[in-house]
């Protein structure tokens, strides 16, 4: 799973208001969101769980020593994936 920036900041700015997700009521739902979310979820469900032009450009790309880390953003993506899990 990938995050965002803005999910990460919006992660922290939900942390910094001090609410607790047992102050949060789940949204009412209907027909509709149901049938929305089901066909959502049977086309998720189909995307490959690997993107091979990607791990192939990635691999192109360490195998010619072009591939450079920012350490800030893996250290961001690191935090935020921590906050966001937290929250689910």
């Amino acid at each position: 799973m990938q995050l965002s920036d803005r999910e990460i900041q919006n992660s922290l700015d939900f942390l910094k208001t001090g609410l607790g997700m047992s102050t949060m009521e789940p949204p009412a739902r209907n027909r509709e969101q149901d049938h929305w979310t089901t066909d959502l979820l049977s086309r998720i469900n189909v995307v490959p769980d690997i993107r091979q032009e990607k791990v192939e450009m990635l691999r192109e790309r360490i195998e010619n020593a072009c591939y450079d880390i920012n350490s800030d953003d893996v250290a961001k993506k690191m935090i935020g994936r921590v906050f966001s899990d937290k929250l689910h």
